[in-house]
Protein backbone atom coordinates (compact mmCIF):
# COMPACT_ATOMS: atom_id res chain seq x y z
CA UNK A 1 0.00 0.00 0.00
CA UNK A 2 1.85 3.20 -1.29
CA UNK A 3 2.52 5.57 1.59
CA UNK A 4 -0.04 8.40 0.47
CA UNK A 5 -3.07 7.58 -1.42
CA UNK A 6 -3.88 9.68 -4.64
CA UNK A 7 -7.19 8.71 -6.77
CA UNK A 8 -5.82 8.31 -10.34
CA UNK A 9 -7.21 6.28 -13.31
CA UNK A 10 -5.03 3.44 -13.59
CA UNK A 11 -5.52 3.18 -17.22
CA UNK A 12 -5.00 6.72 -17.79
CA UNK A 13 -1.79 7.39 -15.45
CA UNK A 14 -0.47 4.26 -14.96
CA UNK A 15 3.09 5.57 -15.35
CA UNK A 16 1.88 8.22 -12.98
CA UNK A 17 0.84 6.19 -10.55
CA UNK A 18 4.26 4.23 -11.09
CA UNK A 19 6.48 7.16 -9.93
CA UNK A 20 4.03 8.10 -7.11
CA UNK A 21 4.76 4.62 -5.63
CA UNK A 22 8.25 4.86 -6.03
CA UNK A 23 8.54 7.98 -4.31
CA UNK A 24 5.93 7.21 -1.72
CA UNK A 25 7.78 3.89 -1.05
CA UNK A 26 11.28 5.75 -0.61
CA UNK A 27 9.59 8.14 2.10
CA UNK A 28 8.18 5.27 4.09
CA UNK A 29 11.51 3.68 4.33
CA UNK A 30 13.31 6.78 5.07
CA UNK A 31 10.24 8.00 7.56
CA UNK A 32 10.30 4.37 9.21
CA UNK A 33 14.14 4.21 10.04
CA UNK A 34 14.57 7.46 11.70
CA UNK A 35 11.58 7.45 13.20
CA UNK A 36 9.35 4.24 13.36
CA UNK A 37 6.38 5.56 16.12
CA UNK A 38 5.87 8.52 13.85
CA UNK A 39 5.44 6.38 10.85
CA UNK A 40 3.12 3.82 11.94
CA UNK A 41 0.85 6.94 13.51
CA UNK A 42 0.59 8.09 9.60
CA UNK A 43 -0.68 4.82 8.58
CA UNK A 44 -3.08 4.71 10.82
CA UNK A 45 -4.05 8.62 9.90
CA UNK A 46 -3.78 7.40 6.50
CA UNK A 47 -5.48 3.78 6.96
CA UNK A 48 -8.39 6.20 8.73
CA UNK A 49 -8.69 8.47 6.36
CA UNK A 50 -9.42 5.66 3.42
CA UNK A 51 -11.97 4.27 5.41
CA UNK A 52 -13.61 7.80 5.89
CA UNK A 53 -13.43 8.18 1.88
CA UNK A 54 -14.83 4.63 1.03
CA UNK A 55 -17.74 5.56 2.67
CA UNK A 56 -18.53 8.82 4.13
CA UNK A 57 -22.04 8.30 6.03
CA UNK A 58 -19.82 5.83 8.03
CA UNK A 59 -18.90 8.28 11.61
CA UNK A 60 -16.28 5.84 13.10
CA UNK A 61 -13.35 6.41 10.78
CA UNK A 62 -13.69 10.20 11.30
CA UNK A 63 -14.26 9.64 15.47
CA UNK A 64 -10.96 7.35 15.76
CA UNK A 65 -8.77 9.68 13.66
CA UNK A 66 -9.98 12.59 16.21
CA UNK A 67 -9.51 10.41 19.14
CA UNK A 68 -5.66 9.52 17.27
CA UNK A 69 -5.31 13.48 16.39
CA UNK A 70 -6.30 14.20 21.00
CA UNK A 71 -3.48 11.44 21.93
CA UNK A 72 -0.20 12.99 20.18
CA UNK A 73 2.47 14.39 21.24
CA UNK A 74 3.99 17.73 20.00
CA UNK A 75 6.79 15.94 18.77
CA UNK A 76 4.25 13.21 17.03
CA UNK A 77 2.14 15.87 16.08
CA UNK A 78 4.90 17.73 13.83
CA UNK A 79 6.32 14.47 12.72
CA UNK A 80 3.08 13.37 10.99
CA UNK A 81 2.63 16.32 9.45
CA UNK A 82 5.86 16.81 7.86
CA UNK A 83 5.11 13.26 6.58
CA UNK A 84 1.54 14.42 4.93
CA UNK A 85 3.63 17.64 3.77
CA UNK A 86 6.50 15.83 2.01
CA UNK A 87 4.25 13.20 0.62
CA UNK A 88 2.60 15.68 -1.21
CA UNK A 89 5.05 17.67 -2.40
CA UNK A 90 6.37 14.55 -3.75
CA UNK A 91 3.01 13.71 -5.53
CA UNK A 92 3.89 17.40 -7.02
CA UNK A 93 7.06 16.61 -8.04
CA UNK A 94 5.88 13.37 -9.93
CA UNK A 95 2.94 15.27 -11.26
CA UNK A 96 5.41 18.03 -12.61
CA UNK A 97 6.72 15.34 -14.66
CA UNK A 98 4.13 13.83 -15.86
CA UNK A 99 3.20 16.49 -17.52
CA UNK A 100 6.37 17.40 -19.26
CA UNK A 101 6.15 13.94 -20.65
CA UNK A 102 2.53 13.92 -21.80
CA UNK A 103 3.27 17.20 -23.49
CA UNK A 104 6.34 15.57 -25.42
CA UNK A 105 4.04 12.61 -26.09
CA UNK A 106 1.58 14.90 -27.46
CA UNK A 107 4.09 16.83 -29.25
CA UNK A 108 5.59 13.71 -30.66
CA UNK A 109 2.53 12.47 -32.08
CA UNK A 110 1.66 16.09 -33.74
CA UNK A 111 5.00 15.57 -35.26
CA UNK A 112 4.37 12.50 -37.15
CA UNK A 113 1.70 14.01 -39.26
CA UNK A 114 3.57 16.88 -40.12
CA UNK A 115 5.92 17.13 -43.19
CA UNK A 116 8.09 20.22 -42.54
CA UNK A 117 10.39 19.27 -40.16
CA UNK A 118 9.94 22.52 -37.85
CA UNK A 119 11.64 23.10 -34.47
CA UNK A 120 8.19 23.74 -32.91
CA UNK A 121 5.49 21.41 -32.40
CA UNK A 122 2.21 21.42 -34.83
CA UNK A 123 0.06 22.21 -32.19
CA UNK A 124 -2.93 24.55 -32.01
CA UNK A 125 -0.61 26.53 -28.65
CA UNK A 126 2.03 26.84 -30.70
CA UNK A 127 3.72 29.61 -32.24
CA UNK A 128 4.09 26.93 -35.44
CA UNK A 129 0.19 25.93 -35.32
CA UNK A 130 -0.36 29.74 -34.86
CA UNK A 131 1.39 30.76 -37.91
CA UNK A 132 0.05 27.11 -40.18
CA UNK A 133 -3.80 28.61 -39.10
CA UNK A 134 -3.35 32.00 -40.22
CA UNK A 135 -1.52 31.34 -43.21
CA UNK A 136 -4.49 28.75 -43.78
CA UNK A 137 -6.93 31.75 -42.93
CA UNK A 138 -5.30 33.70 -46.21
CA UNK A 139 -3.04 35.96 -44.35
CA UNK A 140 0.39 37.10 -45.97
CA UNK A 141 3.98 35.72 -44.62
CA UNK A 142 4.51 39.54 -44.55
CA UNK A 143 1.75 39.85 -42.30
CA UNK A 144 2.26 37.47 -40.44
CA UNK A 145 5.63 38.25 -40.12
CA UNK A 146 5.21 42.15 -38.87
CA UNK A 147 2.78 40.83 -36.73
CA UNK A 148 5.05 38.49 -34.54
CA UNK A 149 7.73 41.07 -34.70
CA UNK A 150 5.32 43.69 -32.62
CA UNK A 151 4.72 41.01 -29.81
CA UNK A 152 6.01 41.88 -26.79
CA UNK A 153 6.35 39.40 -23.52
CA UNK A 154 7.73 41.10 -20.52
CA UNK A 155 8.37 38.56 -17.55
CA UNK A 156 8.86 40.48 -13.99
CA UNK A 157 10.62 38.78 -11.19
CA UNK A 158 8.81 38.86 -8.10
CA UNK A 159 9.31 37.65 -4.20
CA UNK A 160 7.81 38.22 -1.26
CA UNK A 161 8.53 38.50 2.53
CA UNK A 162 6.51 36.10 3.76
CA UNK A 163 7.47 33.07 1.30
CA UNK A 164 8.28 30.43 3.80
CA UNK A 165 9.52 27.47 1.15
CA UNK A 166 13.23 27.99 1.40
CA UNK A 167 15.11 27.83 -2.19
CA UNK A 168 17.27 25.02 -1.27
CA UNK A 169 14.50 22.53 -0.29
CA UNK A 170 11.86 23.60 -3.52
CA UNK A 171 15.96 23.12 -5.62
CA UNK A 172 15.43 19.41 -4.01
CA UNK A 173 11.91 18.76 -5.54
CA UNK A 174 12.86 20.27 -8.78
CA UNK A 175 15.68 17.49 -8.56
CA UNK A 176 13.40 14.76 -7.77
CA UNK A 177 11.49 14.90 -11.13
CA UNK A 178 14.92 14.96 -13.11
CA UNK A 179 15.63 11.94 -11.69
CA UNK A 180 12.02 10.33 -12.89
CA UNK A 181 12.61 11.36 -15.76
CA UNK A 182 16.29 10.37 -15.92
CA UNK A 183 14.36 6.80 -15.04
CA UNK A 184 11.89 6.92 -17.39
CA UNK A 185 14.79 6.70 -20.38
CA UNK A 186 14.63 4.09 -22.95
CA UNK A 187 18.11 3.11 -23.13
CA UNK A 188 18.11 3.21 -19.07
CA UNK A 189 20.60 -0.05 -18.00
CA UNK A 190 21.04 -1.40 -14.70
CA UNK A 191 23.87 0.99 -13.36
CA UNK A 192 21.89 3.84 -14.61
CA UNK A 193 18.50 2.73 -12.69
CA UNK A 194 20.50 1.82 -9.65
CA UNK A 195 22.27 5.40 -9.74
CA UNK A 196 18.74 7.47 -10.15
CA UNK A 197 16.63 5.54 -7.70
CA UNK A 198 20.12 5.91 -5.17
CA UNK A 199 19.97 9.22 -5.89
CA UNK A 200 15.80 10.06 -5.37
CA UNK A 201 16.65 8.12 -1.69
CA UNK A 202 19.62 10.48 -0.77
CA UNK A 203 17.38 13.63 -1.79
CA UNK A 204 14.02 12.28 -0.01
CA UNK A 205 16.44 11.02 2.90
CA UNK A 206 17.84 14.90 2.53
CA UNK A 207 14.42 16.75 2.56
CA UNK A 208 12.96 14.56 5.30
CA UNK A 209 16.42 15.72 7.63
CA UNK A 210 15.70 19.11 6.60
CA UNK A 211 13.63 22.27 8.27
CA UNK A 212 11.18 22.83 4.60
CA UNK A 213 10.29 26.54 5.92
CA UNK A 214 12.43 29.86 6.75
CA UNK A 215 12.08 30.72 10.22
CA UNK A 216 13.32 34.70 9.33
CA UNK A 217 12.31 36.95 7.15
CA UNK A 218 14.35 37.06 4.29
CA UNK A 219 16.62 39.99 3.11
CA UNK A 220 16.48 41.82 -0.06
CA UNK A 221 19.76 40.23 -0.81
CA UNK A 222 17.93 36.91 -0.24
CA UNK A 223 15.17 37.09 -2.22
CA UNK A 224 17.64 38.11 -5.02
CA UNK A 225 19.86 35.20 -4.74
CA UNK A 226 16.07 33.57 -5.24
CA UNK A 227 15.39 35.39 -8.12
CA UNK A 228 18.89 34.54 -9.51
CA UNK A 229 18.22 31.24 -8.63
CA UNK A 230 15.05 30.87 -11.26
CA UNK A 231 17.38 32.72 -14.06
CA UNK A 232 20.38 29.91 -13.92
CA UNK A 233 17.91 26.97 -13.60
CA UNK A 234 14.97 27.67 -15.58
CA UNK A 235 15.24 31.07 -17.79
CA UNK A 236 19.11 31.35 -18.83
CA UNK A 237 19.20 27.86 -21.21
CA UNK A 238 14.96 28.10 -22.00
CA UNK A 239 14.79 31.38 -23.38
CA UNK A 240 17.56 30.82 -25.95
CA UNK A 241 16.41 27.92 -26.61
CA UNK A 242 13.36 29.16 -27.67
CA UNK A 243 14.35 31.88 -29.62
CA UNK A 244 16.64 29.57 -32.07
CA UNK A 245 13.72 27.32 -32.24
CA UNK A 246 11.47 30.51 -33.46
CA UNK A 247 14.43 31.94 -35.83
CA UNK A 248 14.14 28.01 -37.44
CA UNK A 249 10.59 28.19 -37.87
CA UNK A 250 10.07 31.73 -38.92
CA UNK A 251 12.59 30.77 -41.79
CA UNK A 252 10.71 27.83 -42.58
CA UNK A 253 7.71 29.49 -42.25
CA UNK A 254 7.64 32.82 -43.94
CA UNK A 255 10.85 33.25 -45.15
CA UNK A 256 12.43 35.87 -42.97
CA UNK A 257 14.39 34.92 -39.76
CA UNK A 258 14.57 37.16 -36.32
CA UNK A 259 16.08 40.22 -36.53
CA UNK A 260 19.60 39.74 -34.43
CA UNK A 261 18.43 43.07 -32.33
CA UNK A 262 14.81 42.14 -31.88
CA UNK A 263 13.84 41.68 -28.09
CA UNK A 264 10.40 39.61 -28.22
CA UNK A 265 11.20 39.03 -24.81
CA UNK A 266 12.19 41.52 -21.65
CA UNK A 267 12.38 41.24 -18.12
CA UNK A 268 11.92 42.93 -15.26
CA UNK A 269 11.78 42.82 -11.51
CA UNK A 270 10.09 44.08 -8.26
CA UNK A 271 12.06 41.53 -5.67
CA UNK A 272 13.30 43.81 -2.64
CA UNK A 273 10.78 46.12 -2.94
CA UNK A 274 8.02 45.51 -0.28
CA UNK A 275 11.20 46.70 1.90
CA UNK A 276 10.86 50.31 0.27
CA UNK A 277 8.96 52.73 2.65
Amino acid sequence: MPFCAVILDEARDGVLLRDIERLNDILASVVQRDSPEVHDIFTRFRQHGINRQADVDDEAPLQRMIQCAKDLTNENALGVMRCFSIALNLVNSAEVHHRMRVLRQYELEADRVSTDGGPLPMTEDSMRGTIQTLLDKGHTKDEIFDAIMKQKVEIVLTAHPTEVNRRTILLKYKKVSEQLAILDRPDLNPYMEAEATGALKRIIASIWGSDEIRRTKPTPQQEALGGIAIIESVLWDAVPEYFRKLDAQLKLSVGDRLPIDAVPISFSSWIGTDYII
